[in-house]
């Protein structure tokens, strides 16, 4: 689905980390459909860039050790 958005021209995030009954009780869902993840969706502003941070990375030798 978030390749299909973003082919789209829509932005997507996955949501983790949420209150699973808090979900439940919000969408009266049934007590056997547990959600384990959201997906956001939307239009970004013609201006909206992605934070340098997802562009900056560790040099691959500062994780990795050759043994």
């Amino acid at each position: 689905m978030m390749y299909e958005a973003e082919e789209q021209g829509i932005h997507t995030i996955r949501i983790r980390g949420f209150d699973s009954k808090t979900v439940i009780d919000a969408f009266g869902l049934p007590e056997y459909m547990i959600p384990v993840m959201m997906l956001g969706l939307g239009y970004p502003k013609p201006q909206a860039k992605a934070h340098q941070a997802h562009f900056d990375r560790e040099p691959i030798d500062s994780f990795v050790t050759e043994l």
